[in-house]
């Protein structure tokens, strides 16, 4: 399974690229890059990602479901602790506990749980 879902996380990534580089609006759509976001669309949607973090199965913290948004969304480590005001090695700690109560190992298994979620969310803005 982790092979197949570093697979789907390249390759969502490489359309995800692909989708913000054309011109073609249906495309665009999918989800983008953080760093592509307009502000507002980005923030709301970590807002409702964290959201259905704390409420899902796992029960997130507010804190470890921030980690996990930010994850997911696609930033690093080091741009989660500067947005959260905490370090890295906070960072890692929350990360760690998140995955254990999702019962998940990687930032791999996360996207792919929750990716369809921000897909949802956008296009609802969309529409």
């Amino acid at each position: 399974m982790r092979v197949v879902a570093g697979f789907m996380v390249k390759a969502l990534h490489r359309h995800s690229e692909i989708a913000v580089r054309t011109s073609d609006p249906a495309r665009l759509s999918f989800v983008h890059a953080p760093a592509n976001m307009p502000g507002k669309l980005r923030q709301r949607t970590l807002e409702y990602l964290r959201e259905v973090l704390m409420e899902g199965p796992g029960k997130l913290s507010h804190r470890e479901a921030e980690i996990c948004a930010g994850i997911i969304m696609g930033y690093s480590t080091e741009a989660i602790g500067l947005n959260c005001m905490i370090s890295v090695n906070t960072v890692a700690t929350h990360r760690k506990r998140a995955y254990a109560k999702l019962g998940i190992s990687s930032q791999n298994e996360l996207f792919l749980r929750y990716f369809s979620a921000v897909r949802r969310f956008q296009s609802d803005l969309e529409e």
